[in-house]
């Protein structure tokens, strides 16, 4: 997440439990990186409403909470390659490769763009999402039941 505050320069803020401590002792060493941890939901969707930019790159997680999140709030967002539901709906906030220097480039553009719009996060309800397994599961019986 990237913030300005007042005459401040950019601070960029890294939030969540470390799942490699290679990354972490790299960050560290990064003037105006800081380390938040773990945080709790409320204080981690205040930064994420505040922030300039969130920003999530991974490409290990399947579909990102935080990037959905993010989404949700109505924030900035660059978003990882390989989600086909990203790229559907909201293209030009998923990154343009893996390269740093375009990262950069594109970095630098959102930050005067409006936030992404058009992503459907109604789908990831939890009704929604109870209501899908309900219909698997009652899919699953009756072809259960067909074949005994």
């Amino acid at each position: 997440m990237y913030r300005k505050m007042g005459h401040e320069p950019w601070k960029r803020a890294i939030a969540g439990v470390a799942k490699e401590s290679s990354g972490v002792k790299r960050a560290s060493t990064i003037d105006g990186v800081q380390l938040l941890g773990s945080v709790p939901r409320p204080q981690l969707l205040a930064l994420m409403q505040n922030a300039a930019l969130n920003v999530n790159l991974s490409t290990s997680e399947g579909m990102p909470r935080t990037s959905l999140e993010a989404l949700a709030l109505g924030t900035r967002v660059l978003l990882p390659l390989g989600i086909p539901e990203f790229e559907r709906y909201c293209g030009s906030w998923v990154a343009s490769s893996q390269d740093p220097g375009a990262i950069a480039a594109q970095f630098i553009d959102m930050l005067v763009e409006p936030p992404a719009t058009g992503y459907p996060i109604e789908t990831h309800s939890i009704n929604r999402v109870l209501e899908k397994y309900n219909e698997l599961f009652e899919r699953v019986l009756k072809c259960q039941l067909h074949r005994s």
